[in-house]
């Protein structure tokens, strides 16, 4: 039957002393996998197997378990076996790559992101604990690139102080409606930077202070994702130096 299994050899061996012993070395595990099949190579969190933790996962775990319904099949499966496990229960939730047995489904090996053999609610902390994580290779080449867009952030502009102009860097991980703007040390909006729906990735806003006084102003974001409905909301102190 697939799955993982501890294997415990004993081995009769002679000593120093030209004494027989009995010899155990430490555990090691066994993973069987049906003819055909390939294991499956599993980073606690990336459900969807594509390398960072963020958002999407967290939309296909639900979709997962949305589509299993009554089929145990999808939600029951070969758990994974890691030999520090009977020491440290949050061995399975490390980030590292894990060997796992296929499922009923290619995705299950996946969803089951903490390593118990069940699809379920707790395999959201897996998720949690390693929010916006990037595999060190994925495909066999690096994923320099994966941690871009892992978040909603707003970076301090650049440069700060600055004289006349400056340039905010936001990061969006999905499609979302974003509103940057500009106020005053009194509150008052001296400027709408971006206004409406930004597509997944870095962005860059220019802020030009030619016609405004020396002073310190506030940029604020506000970004709310189309697909997961989250929010984010930060503010920075620029200074404009005539």
């Amino acid at each position: 039957q697939a799955g993982s299994y501890k294997i415990e050899v004993i081995f009769n061996t002679k000593n120093s002393c030209d004494v027989y012993r009995d010899y155990m070395p430490y555990p090691m595990a066994l993973l069987v996998v049906g003819e055909g099949q390939q294991p499956c190579v599993v980073w606690p969190g990336d459900v969807n197997n594509d390398g960072i933790v963020n958002y999407t996962d967290r939309r296909e775990l639900n979709l997962y378990m949305f589509n299993a319904k009554l089929r145990t099949s999808w939600l029951e499966g070969p758990s994974r076996y890691q030999a520090d496990a009977e020491t440290n229960p949050f061995t399975y939730l490390e980030w590292k790559p894990q060997a796992g047995a296929p499922w009923a489904t290619p995705e299950g090996c996946y969803m089951d992101s903490d390593g118990n053999g069940v699809v379920n609610n707790l395999d959201y902390i897996a998720m949690k604990t390693n929010w916006a994580q990037t595999t060190p290779y994925f495909g066999g080449t690096p994923k320099s690139d994966a941690s871009t867009a892992a978040r909603f952030t707003m970076d301090q502009n650049y440069p700060n102080p600055f004289n006349p102009s400056t340039t905010i860097r936001y990061v969006v991980p999905e499609r979302a409606h974003v509103r940057l703007v500009v106020t005053d040390a009194l509150g008052r909006q001296v400027r709408t930077l971006v206004e409406g729906d930004v597509a997944q990735g870095v962005h860059t806003a220019a802020f030009d202070g030619s016609a405004l006084t020396s002073g310190t102003y506030i940029a604020t974001v506000t970004m709310t994702g189309r697909e997961s409905g989250m929010s984010f909301i930060k503010n920075i102190k620029m200074v404009l130096n005539k």
